[in-house]
């Protein structure tokens, strides 16, 4: 059994999800925390299923989560600044364990 996080967002016109610890493009949405936690459950199965155990990154598993705010200022230099990054406000963890 392999274990990893995934990533809620809240945006304006819903909630958007996707694991941590996983290669590849894996990404749920839904229109409550609860519907974006289904969607992308669903996916992530989809994509073990569909590419087998190697999915699973193993050199540098994510171990803990965190969310660090910047003041509205801050921008980092010679970079830019993905907008969709700075609309999320509430971001949720949640773990799911895949057999």
């Amino acid at each position: 059994m392999n274990d990893f996080k995934i990533i809620i967002e809240k945006h304006e016109d819903g909630f958007v999800a996707y694991p941590l610890g996983l290669k590849g493009v894996v990404v749920g949405q839904g229109d409550s925390y609860e519907g974006a936690l289904a969607d992308i459950k669903s996916a992530t199965r989809f994509h073990i299923e569909t590419f087998g155990d190697e999915v699973f990154e193993t050199d540098s598993p994510v171990l803990e989560t965190f969310v660090a705010e910047t003041p509205n200022n801050f921008r980092p230099a010679r970079c830019c600044v993905n907008p969709t990054v700075e609309k999320s406000r509430n971001i949720y963890q949640s773990e799911l364990k895949y057999d």
